[in-house]
């Protein structure tokens, strides 16, 4: 994806106090993983793929890079635990989070706990 839906500095600010990484639940994440990418097959093009809601904290040498095909596999887990951590901030929706959530709203309804 690269720079063209990369998450806005006014959102990232939602992450600022959460430390875990979804994947191996250490207080270590230090990045943001885009949870539908581009190459993945559920992806449909828009600017809705900028949302912060479709961010997801990892630890991104031991937990990111190279993991995808692994990580594919826990997208509606990654969208429910966004969706909750987000709406627990003072983060106001913008357009493109609507569409998002929206656009996928199957993979919302796929997670279940």
């Amino acid at each position: 994806m690269g720079k063209r839906f990369s998450f806005k500095k006014d959102d990232r600010y939602v992450w600022q106090w959460h430390y875990e990484c979804f994947e191996c639940e250490k207080n270590s994440a230090d990045a943001l993983h885009h949870i539908i990418a581009s190459s993945n097959l559920n992806y449909v093009p828009g600017s809705h793929n900028g949302s912060i809601f479709n961010s997801a904290p990892l630890c991104n040498h031991t937990c990111h890079l190279g993991r995808e095909a692994q990580l594919a596999k826990k997208i509606p887990e990654f969208l429910v635990r966004t969706l909750m951590w987000i709406e627990s901030t003072d983060y106001e929706r913008k357009q493109r989070d609507y569409d998002f959530i929206e656009t996928y709203q199957d993979l919302y309804e796929q997670y279940q706990s």
